[in-house]
């Protein structure tokens, strides 16, 4: 897609989500969507944890050696409740790319190329994400690496919004994004009342 073509999609897009209703999403879709969606990236951020500590073991043997069962212990289970708060942190987020991905996507004709954005900062990220986590895996002892996880992870999320809503105002897709992000909002804002008299 060229820029003129973008643009007149972007346009269109957002003169077209001021009418946009979504329907509803069947049950068994959304609810395997998200569990797939929480289970990988909970297993994506243990794993990762876990690989980047691995590969520091050689140059900080004296400690694992010390005590093994305390370190595996602390390499697994710490890992996997630092991954598990981030899963739920990020639960409400994957709701909204669920959503996105079936019922946006398909009828916004910019919907692929916002998806393919996402996942490229997405990438992007993963890669500050490892790499930040492997100085700090070498130059923190071990007993404070689980803070120092949860930190990593925060500070790579925000690199994340950020390189996403820098693409999205290179490519002058920004106001698009906002109206996107004002619609979902919409629905987070509305009282019990306002759905009892629709």
């Amino acid at each position: 897609m060229n820029m003129k073509d973008l643009k007149q999609a972007i346009a269109d897009d957002i003169e077209g989500l001021k009418n946009f209703d979504i329907d509803i999403m069947a049950s068994k879709v959304y609810y395997r969507s998200l569990r797939r969606g929480a289970c990988r990236l909970f297993l994506w951020l243990w794993l990762t944890f876990v690989g980047t500590k691995i590969f520091w073991i050689p140059l900080q043997w004296k400690e694992f050696i010390q005590d093994p069962l305390y370190a595996i212990g602390f390499l697994t289970i710490g890992s996997a409740l630092v991954a598990l708060l981030f899963t739920f942190i990020a639960f409400l987020t994957l709701s909204d790319l669920v959503i996105f991905k079936y019922q946006m996507k398909p009828k916004l004709k910019t919907g692929q190329f916002l998806w393919d954005e996402a996942i490229f900062a997405g990438h992007k990220v993963y890669f500050w994400f490892v790499g930040l986590l492997m100085v700090a895996n070498a130059l923190i002892d071990w007993p404070y690496v689980l803070g120092v996880e949860f930190g990593v992870t925060l500070v790579s999320l925000m690199i994340a919004k950020m390189l996403f809503e820098l693409e999205m105002r290179r490519v002058g897709s920004s106001a698009l994004f906002t109206v996107i992000r004002q619609y979902f909002d919409k629905d987070k804002k509305k009282s019990y009342s306002d759905y009892r008299n629709e």
